[in-house]
């Protein structure tokens, strides 16, 4: 059983994650106002919803623990110095350099998730493993959706088709984002 003390530790863990997905949902409400691709607008503005979900589900995980959840308001966040280089991409409107920010700040997230997920202690609260477990899906999945949106030379979303081609030859699109996993679909707005 996890002790006083224990929780205190997974408090400021969880803190730290409620912070990476604030600074996510910051990141891409950004990149979806200043990106010039307008396809892209759809899928950053859903991936920036989803992490505001997911710090409002975790800051509830928080206050269980009799902790005080982060605010979004501070700027230590993990991530923090990802979004800026998100931010200075987004500044020269770069579709594949805005892309490959979002892919290191998501990678950076996936592994957040991994290391707290691999602790003791978050096992023996099934609850709160399957809120990160999920958590941590979605964002995994939706940055492979983001990275299949870069461009690369042989395929054909240099000649304005909203949707590209992903790693297994499927063609993915934003209608394409699973229904029930977490994430927002950006066509319609719901799960």
């Amino acid at each position: 059983m996890a002790t006083e003390n224990q929780y205190e530790a997974l408090v400021e863990e969880l803190n730290d994650l409620i912070e990476i997905n604030y600074d996510r949902e910051r990141g891409y409400l950004k990149a979806a106002d200043d990106i010039e691709d307008t396809d892209l607008k759809p899928l950053f503005r859903s991936l920036s919803e989803d992490s505001a979900k997911f710090a409002s589900e975790l800051s509830e995980f928080v206050r269980k623990l009799h902790g005080e959840p982060a605010t979004g308001q501070t700027v230590s966040g993990k991530l923090h110095q990802v979004w800026l280089d998100v931010k200075a991409a987004v500044t020269g409107r770069d579709r594949d350099a805005v892309i490959g920010s979002a892919q290191f700040g998501d990678n950076s997230a996936v592994e957040s998730y991994d290391d707290l997920l691999e602790e003791d202690k978050v096992s023996m609260m099934p609850e709160l493993m399957n809120t990160l477990s999920r958590q941590r899906d979605a964002i995994q999945r939706g940055l492979s959706i983001v990275s299949s949106n870069k461009h690369d030379d042989d395929d054909n979303t240099s000649m304005g088709n909203s949707s590209s081609t992903g790693t297994a030859g499927t063609t993915m699109g934003y209608g394409d984002t699973p229904r029930g996993t977490g994430t927002v679909d950006p066509i319609t707005g719901g799960y």
